[in-house]
């Protein structure tokens, strides 16, 4: 049994916000992290539990396959540079409303 204690190296207790939590520290196995949320209430809480378990699924997807795969949102960020471009080669009152409005996207 004591060779089960010897998989950290150190255990404190800490104050984190109002709380007091145990910690382990310099753990031999870096398989293993806790991820600590606070919010303002339950329902922030849930939602930050959703949002870290759809990035950790997506992480693992990603390792387990090796490829990415661009979602629907992609076309958002190739849309307005390719806009700009077109815009680029007309000239006009058109072309510098869009030199203007577009100019945060480009650079």
């Amino acid at each position: 049994m004591a060779s089960a204690f010897t998989l950290w190296l150190q255990v404190v207790e800490e104050t984190v916000a109002d709380d007091d939590m145990i910690m382990l520290k310099g753990c031999k196995s870096t398989r293993a992290v806790t991820v600590l949320l606070r919010g303002a209430n339950d329902y922030m809480l849930d939602e930050m539990d959703r949002s870290l378990h759809d990035a950790f699924c997506i992480v693992k997807r990603v390792l387990e396959s090796g490829t990415v795969v661009p979602g629907t949102a992609g076309w958002f960020l190739a849309a307005p540079a390719e806009l700009f471009a077109v815009s680029c080669s007309v000239w006009g009152a058109p072309s510098v409303w869009s030199d203007y409005s577009m100019r945060h996207v480009v650079a």
